[in-house]
């Protein structure tokens, strides 16, 4: 009689560990079954590939299971306990959780899908394929793979605008920054991580100078992965400009294009704040680390801070700010010079009307413009925009001056030094001669 007990016990743990009741619409598949039912089958499967610690996979299970019902006798939606049949997983190349893929009329060559999350995106995505392999028959047409597209190259870590990020300097970089971060939490033998990868990369260098990425692998510091109650991956946290702990952090909801988390990316930071910071350029290597690529970059020259005074240059640099404000979203970075710290550049482009003025150069294209118009945040947005929309006319350049390097800007008002008058009567001492003489 124990052993009966035990033996059931043993039973309903398993009945209980599994996310989907063997009653339920949604077919829990084994090796076995797998094949017979799935591979051995006409019609359209969709699986879900799936661990049972997953948070993500337990957020899915609702949606999942309102698609088998709607689906029910049209799509069959199948799920794979990747904990209990880890072969299966590996045959299908399973790398992360939940992984869904849709078995249609080739059987050998399933499909990744990479929709929505919701019961509505599942069903629209099985009734697809349901449809395209009915016209494929009807047409006489065999259903042949498309070849997955290649995966972008992922930029070498010397030129990456994601920032690496480690147990050790996490809470340096991120906590309480005054910039708004995005990190993703990531495995290395993650598909969908790596599907991600170059997407990141892409808005990360688009983000940059006004929202930071940043990539944690989860796997080599379990400390803040654990702190942060990172189940599954990739998994995106987002941190505003004073978040202070893991209980500050949001979960990201977005898109996984580029174009999807940038557009995200600006919109928590009109939200949230902070991230807007105008570099100052004081070497070559300055100009070309935050100008490369495709972006415009726009450079204003600024009066010396002995002219102006800090409170003068801060108050062009609020202009600045408040342009990159104006155009946030389109592809602008912006930056400062001291005018007259670097008299080549300023000879180059023609800068020679006065300061305060500004300078729109492409490193990529070798293209630039300069702006005639008033120094304010609303003229140079309108003469950004025009760039933007062809407008302005772009002029090509040949080759850039090399830069001097420069000490950057302190921040403090300019220290003038003064030389005093030597006493009258030291100099005639010096020269030789008394009071009275001449």
């Amino acid at each position: 009689m124990a052993k009966l007990l035990s033996v059931l016990a043993c039973a309903a743990a398993m009945v209980t560990a599994s996310m989907y009741s063997p009653s339920g619409t949604v077919k829990n598949l084994d090796p076995k079954s797998f094949q017979k039912e799935v591979v051995g089958s006409k019609g359209v499967w969709m699986v879900e590939f799936y661990a049972p610690w997953c948070g993500h996979c337990k957020n899915l299970a609702p949606e999942w299971k309102k698609a088998a019902k709607a689906l029910d006798g049209i799509v069959n939606v199948a799920a794979v306990d990747c904990d209990q049949h880890k072969d299966l997983a590996g045959k299908y190349g399973v790398q992360g959780f939940p992984t869904i893929k849709i078995f249609g009329d080739n059987k050998n060559s399933p499909q990744d899908y990479q929709g929505e999350r919701s019961a509505k995106a599942i069903v629209d995505a099985g009734v697809r394929e349901a449809s395209k392999i009915a016209k494929a028959r009807l047409g006489g047409k065999a259903d042949k793979p498309k070849e997955k597209p290649k995966a972008k190259a992922k930029p070498t870590p010397s030129s990456s605008d994601v920032v690496t990020l480690t147990d050790d300097n996490f809470d340096q970089l991120v906590l309480n920054s005054g910039d708004v971060w995005l990190v993703e939490f990531y495995a290395p033998w993650c598909g969908h991580c790596k599907s991600l990868a170059p997407e990141w990369e892409q808005a990360a260098s688009e983000l940059r100078g006004s929202v930071k990425l940043g990539a944690l692998d989860a796997t080599a510091n379990e400390a803040k992965a654990a702190e942060y109650g990172i189940q599954g991956f990739p998994t995106i946290k987002v941190f505003g400009p004073n978040a202070a702990s893991a209980s500050d952090a949001t979960d990201y909801q977005g898109p996984r294009q580029a174009s999807g988390i940038t557009a995200y990316a600006l919109q928590k930071l009109e939200t949230l704040g902070g991230g807007m910071k105008i570099p100052e350029i004081t070497s070559s290597k300055i100009l070309s680390d935050h100008c490369a690529g495709k972006a415009i970059c726009v450079v204003a020259f600024l009066p010396h801070l002995v002219e102006s005074g800090k409170a003068g240059r801060e108050a062009y640099l609020d202009q600045v700010e408040g342009a990159a404000k104006l155009v946030r979203g389109k592809p602008f970075r912006f930056a400062w010079v001291q005018g007259g710290d670097q008299l080549a550049f300023e000879e180059k482009f023609e800068l020679t009307f006065g300061y305060p003025s500004v300078l729109a150069i492409n490193l990529d294209k070798q293209r630039y413009s300069v702006m005639r118009a008033a120094f304010d945040s609303s003229s140079i947005a309108s003469f950004l925009d025009g760039i933007f929309s062809g407008r302005q006319p772009t002029f090509p350049y040949d080759s850039l001056p090399k830069l001097q390097k420069t000490t950057g800007w302190d921040g403090q008002d300019a220290k003038i030094e003064t030389v005093a008058d030597d006493d009258d009567d030291d100099i005639m001492a010096e020269l030789g001669l008394g009071k009275d003489e001449l």
